[in-house]
């Protein structure tokens, strides 16, 4: 049994795909979003670089303290 089939309806299911096909093509080609901007951050190198210039002693203990504190938070 041959069955025919509507010319407009076949255009406009093919028009659809080509569309979506487009649409996803042109939507994996912008890249990687960026983000809104630059991150934040409570990291202070500066002073971190002084104190272990000015007593590496006390800085390399307070770099193992701080360490240790975040192996027990962890519990590893």
């Amino acid at each position: 049994m041959k069955q025919n089939v509507n010319p407009a309806v076949f255009i406009s299911i093919l028009a659809v795909v080509v569309v979506v096909a487009g649409f996803f093509l042109w939507k994996s080609s912008q890249g990687i979003n960026p983000g809104p901007g630059k991150l934040q951050s409570d990291l202070k190198l500066d002073d971190a670089a002084k104190a272990a210039q000015n007593d590496p002693d006390k800085f390399s203990k307070a770099v193992q303290d701080s360490l240790n504190k975040n192996k027990a938070t962890q519990g590893n």
